[in-house]
């Protein structure tokens, strides 16, 4: 089974997308970094990346590796982006919540000024210090069982805002690009899998070796017409 490279640890919107879509075709390997994703790639492993994020915007580490790397956009999947309030407005002192996530959820958080704001590297970290400290928490809405809670606060209701004409223009042509990369990967005979370098390496030298011969046996042929 091939394996797919994904920024982790589990319960991530990354996560939550392999398992809703890659499950049955790949096992995982978690990363800590979209770049860490990106290096696992080879004949083996494929890597699910966020490309764009609905409040702000496209990554733009992902943007920057796609160009700099020879690689190729298979597929794209949408996942919603639900938020829940895990604990109890009327006693909650702290509200921990993940810095990404905390930028989603504004509104909610600005209607609670009397809750301290305690930002944390992860989902999974602010629903930990929720059960560890009992006191409250932002998480996302599918890691939530029976605890008590308040759901959808993030700030865009289905949390596609509009996005500008320009930013979707520049999406276009990086799906262009990888397509036309992949088109001329074809017309050449090579696969997504080949290492275009080594591949070039090896058409130059046939190249040199068939110019060679080409020269040699014109050469022949003067000398023989003489």
């Amino acid at each position: 089974m091939k394996k797919l490279a994904y920024l982790g640890p589990t319960h991530t919107f990354s996560d939550l997308c392999y398992k809703t879509h890659y499950k049955d075709a790949y096992s995982p390997i978690h990363c800590n970094t979209i770049e860490e994703a990106f290096d696992s790639i080879d004949s083996f492993t494929d890597a699910l990346i966020p490309i764009e994020n609905s409040t702000d915007g496209f990554v733009q580490k992902t943007l920057d590796l796609l160009i700099q790397k020879d690689l190729f956009i298979l597929e794209e999947q949408t996942i919603p982006i639900k938020f829940a309030f895990l604990g109890d407005l009327k006693y909650a002192e702290r509200i921990y919540v993940q810095f990404k996530s905390f930028g989603q959820c504004k509104k909610f958080i600005k209607d609670h000024p009397n809750l301290e704001i305690v930002l944390t590297s992860s989902n999974q970290k602010s629903y930990d210090l929720y059960k560890n400290k009992s006191d409250s928490s932002i998480i996302p809405l599918h890691l939530i069982s029976n605890e008590k809670h308040i759901s959808n606060i993030e700030d865009y209701e289905n949390n596609y805002p509009n996005v500008k004409k320009s930013s979707k223009k520049a999406i276009q042509s990086l799906y262009s690009l990888s397509q036309a990369k992949e088109s001329m990967r074809k017309s050449i005979g090579l696969t997504s899998n080949d290492n275009l370098e080594d591949a070039l390496t090896g058409y130059m030298h046939m190249y040199d070796f068939m110019s060679l011969g080409t020269k040699s046996q014109n050469k022949l042929t003067s000398e023989e017409k003489k």
